[in-house]
């Protein structure tokens, strides 16, 4: 090796202009090279997987979904070349395929073949195949808000569509710009309206009151008596001290979806059995919309619910951990699984006969713990679940903190679940003993007091529940009779005579003939089990042949010929999606593809239909619903429900029916930055341009642009261009430290004493001072050219 340096030194040093012109060569290409580099505030990484979704209006079931649109699909896909998996989910109208491919591959090589490949499919004419990549590449650029003194924000975002966003879209290198906002909240306009007068009284439809239930006798409800205000208190103590779960935020699919429930809710602590019943009843694809977080955050009891439709499409690390809370929240242990030799080892030195974790007693466990800790790595994922929650509580805290993050999540879970059981197992025993003075076959179901919960109800005994809210069960269709299924034959002989009547008929069909004998003799006042539910279903029946009929919007023909499920306003008051008309209405801004048409076409012979047959209807409506009401309804409204508005608000609502105030209408999201309404504009670039020359192009433009408005507020929400030029300044800096201070060192080696004095040698100085900066320079560059150069080769 020595010769082999000494020989390129000494072939050097005699063609040393050659060795100066590679050189010279070398710093050119490092030269060229920068100049051809891409500055990137993040690795460009693609990832090696597509997602298809898929879109059937006309699919009447997931069977035939599977067979007319998912299994052509997954063919199709699994013969484009370089795919290795395909997984797919099918729901009744929806698919979701991911498809993945091999690493290293050009991903937009692939998405044009899967395109090809779909392209190539004979599907449905009504079906919809959108194909979607991701990269850490569709990062926005640039993210600007955009603010004007003197411009409300509909005609900012006017503009800013008219005027800036195609000086932004021709730039060189900008593949596309985002324009969101336009729009503000009615309580933050700036401009004062006069006070308008207010309109002509509209004509009033003859009125129909609602016809009232009328039992067959005069009711005389049995006495019941009530739990001890003590004994009440003490159990609310009770509940109160479960402990619970972390929660976890819940994605926006779900908010949007129990919202049209009638409910709000935010995280997993919402959750509770009747709003997941009503997910896997009318939206069973949100489920897809979980994460491995929020499934374990949510209550045992309401996962079990959904368990047996999702357990093929979870995967089995997140389907063991579900199963281990769910073991807990019962009170069962896990079945056992094998320690590691280690631990079996160790054990029978100690004299213990330890195979599984069956076997391992909580002093065990300490022993081990103690004397050799390094024994803990041992242990797998499988074999921490098979372990009980006691064993786990054992287990140090510092070990537990390195665990992974999901695995955490589930050990402090099954230890909640099990604390939880010891608690309510405590207190049934202590209601087995006297303590309570309500029966246990008094106390409802665990999901029918949530569901209570989710009607606003506070009950947890058979004599607690309200009429109304057995009414409520039974006009929720499929749904009601499933919890209805729930209440045990001692809570429907508890219930009030009023609420025995009030129970449905599909309800009480599938009932033993004993069973529903005995409450036909306790709602004997009302005619019988049931019978007051027919008598309210027959009023509907004769109010609904007189409701006046809804807007063409609601009527027309669903996509395959059939007709609407909404032809009356009876329809709305009826409906199974909300507890109330009011709700159903306020949830139509968000869920509907055309709120304003449909709300909009609500005549005011509606709306007093819906007024005379709920209580508290007007009074219940949202201000973004009545803005959006047609004028002569919402005059209507005004002139003859006045109590039902506060003095501001109707006096807003009499400047909008008469056109002196615009309605707000969300027709456009509403952005906000540093607290006040702005437009934003978000720059997205191709995929192989430099991040900083982009971002600069668009600052100058934005400058541009700024300078042709005065008026116009531009301020940079996010840029990357800072990032990166902050960056590469900071290590050229260190580079340049590192230079200088290699320099000093080598010309303190290169000196030495001549004539008995300490000098430098200004030949050493000279070459010194000229060849490391260039060396270092270069070893720079070379590190840049080299993968630039290699990577264009590939």
């Amino acid at each position: 090796m020595s010769r082999f340096f000494d020989f390129i030194t000494r072939l050097s040093l005699r063609f040393r202009w050659v060795t100066i012109a590679i050189t010279l060569l070398t710093l050119a290409a490092g030269v060229w090279s920068v100049t051809q580099l891409n500055l990137e505030l993040l690795p460009r990484i693609e990832f090696p997987q597509t997602v298809v979704v898929a879109q059937w209006p006309d699919g009447e079931n997931a069977e035939q979904f599977l067979q007319e649109i998912t299994l052509p699909l997954e063919e199709g896909l699994t013969a484009v070349p370089g795919v290795v998996n395909v997984e797919s989910t099918t729901n009744a109208g929806f698919a979701f395929i991911i498809v993945r491919n091999d690493f290293g591959m050009n991903q937009e090589a692939v998405l044009r073949d899967i395109e090809t490949a779909v392209d190539n499919l004979t599907l449905p004419a009504e079906a919809e195949v959108q194909i979607l990549n991701f990269s850490l590449s569709d990062l926005p650029v640039v993210v600007a808000s955009l603010s004007a003194n003197d411009l409300t924000l509909p005609e900012l975002k006017e503009l800013v569509e008219r005027e800036l966003q195609p000086r932004l879209e021709a730039l060189e290198q900008v593949s596309s710009v985002a324009v969101s906002g336009g729009q503000e909240l009615p309580d933050e306009e700036a401009e004062v309206i006069a006070e308008a007068p207010a309109p002509e009284p509209t004509a009033v439809p003859s009125p129909t009151p609602t016809v009232e239930p009328t039992p067959t006798a005069e009711p005389t409800p049995e006495p019941v008596e009530e739990p001890a205000a003590d004994e009440a208190d003490e159990s609310a103590a009770d509940e109160t001290a479960l402990p619970e779960f972390e929660p976890v935020d819940l994605p926006q699919s779900w908010i949007a979806g129990a919202a049209q429930m009638g409910q709000t809710i935010a995280d997993t602590g919402d959750m509770n059995a009747p709003l997941l019943q009503g997910i896997l009843a009318f939206a069973p694809e949100q489920l897809a919309d979980l994460t491995p977080a929020m499934w374990r955050a949510i209550d045992p009891e309401v996962v079990a619910l959904a368990l047996p439709a999702v357990s093929d499409t979870l995967t089995p690390t997140l389907l063991a951990e579900l199963e281990a809370i769910q073991l807990a929240a019962a009170g069962l242990d896990p079945d056992p699984a094998p320690l590691p030799e280690s631990w079996v080892a160790l054990a029978a030195d100690a004299g213990l006969p330890l195979t599984t974790t069956a076997d391992l007693p909580p002093q065990a466990l300490g022993l081990i713990v103690g004397s050799a800790p390094e024994l803990l790595a041992d242990l797998t994922p499988e074999t921490l679940l098979a372990f009980s929650p006691e064993l786990l509580a054992a287990f140090p805290d510092a070990y537990l903190a390195e665990l992974d993050p999901g695995l955490q999540q589930t050990i402090a879970n099954i230890q909640i679940a099990a604390a939880r059981h010891t608690l309510l197992a405590e207190a049934a025993d202590a209601d087995e003993e006297g303590e309570t003075a309500v029966p246990d076959p008094a106390r409802l179901p665990d999901m029918i007091i949530q569901a209570a919960q989710a009607f606003g109800e506070v009950m947890e005994y058979a004599q607690d529940v309200p009429p109304d809210f057995i009414r409520a069960l039974g006009d929720f269709g499929e749904q009601g009779l499933q919890a209805l299924a729930l209440l045990t034959p001692d809570n429907l002989r508890l219930l009030q005579p009023e609420a025995i009547a009030l129970l449905p008929e599909p309800f009480l069909d599938g009932l033993d003939a004993d069973l529903r004998a005995e409450l036909d003799e306790l709602a004997a006042d009302y005619g019988g089990a049931g019978q007051l539910a027919l008598l309210e279903a027959e009023e509907r029946a004769a109010a609904a042949a007189d409701a006046p009929p809804l807007g063409e919007i609601w009527t027309r023909p669903q996509p395959d010929g059939s007709p609407s499920n909404w032809q009356t306003a009876a329809d709305i008051l009826n409906n199974r999606f909300a507890p109330s008309a009011a709700a159903f209405i306020n949830v139509l801004p968000e869920s509907s593809q055309e709120p304003l048409a449909s709300i909009s076409s609500f005549s005011p012979e509606v709306m007093q239909y819906l007024a005379d047959n709920e209580e508290g209807f007007v009074a219940n409506l949202s201000p973004v619903v009545l803005e959006m009401l047609a004028p002569e309804t919402l005059a209507f409204l005004l002139d003859n429900y006045p109590d039902a508005f506060e003095p501001e608000q109707a006096a807003r609502l009499r400047r909008v029916a008469v056109g002196d105030v615009a309605a707000f209408v969300p027709t456009a999201s509403v952005t906000r930055a540093n607290g006040d309404p702005s437009v934003i504009v978000s720059l997205f670039k191709d995929g192989d341009a430099n991040t900083v020359s982009v971002a600069h192009r668009i600052f100058d433009e934005m400058a541009a642009f700024q300078d042709d408005y005065p008026g116009l507020s531009v301020n940079m929400v996010f840029e990357q261009a800072t990032f990166i030029e902050e960056s590469i300044a900071g290590v050229s800096r260190e580079g340049l430290l590192g230079a200088v201070f290699a320099t000093i060192i080598i010309l303190l080696f290169l000196s030495g004493r001549v004539g008995g004095k300490y000098k430098l040698s200004w030949r050493a100085t000279l070459v010194t001072a000229v060849s490391i900066p260039l060396s270092i320079f270069s070893a720079f560059l070379m590190m840049w050219l080299v993968p630039l150069t290699l990577g264009a080769w590939l």
